[in-house]
């Protein structure tokens, strides 16, 4: 509850980036949308700053069958 998160760059798309403050619970980075196809994909580059530097990539693929979504992370 006590996290803070800011946004930056487009409201939806490639370069939308939320940035979270969370303390030592949370830690401190952001995650950046590098490839969006809608209904389909959201790739992300994920920063961590605190307690400790780390990059990550994660990518979201949705797959629509019969009225049904399903999300692999």
């Amino acid at each position: 509850p006590q996290a803070k998160m800011t946004y930056s760059g487009p409201d939806v798309g490639v370069g939308s980036r939320a940035s979270w403050d969370g303390g030592k619970q949370l830690g401190t980075g952001s995650a950046t949308i590098v490839e969006s196809i809608p209904n389909e994909k959201v790739a992300m580059k994920l920063e961590y700053v605190k307690p400790m530097g780390m990059n990550q990539d994660s990518e979201y693929l949705v797959k629509s069958s019969g009225g049904q979504s399903t999300v692999t992370w």
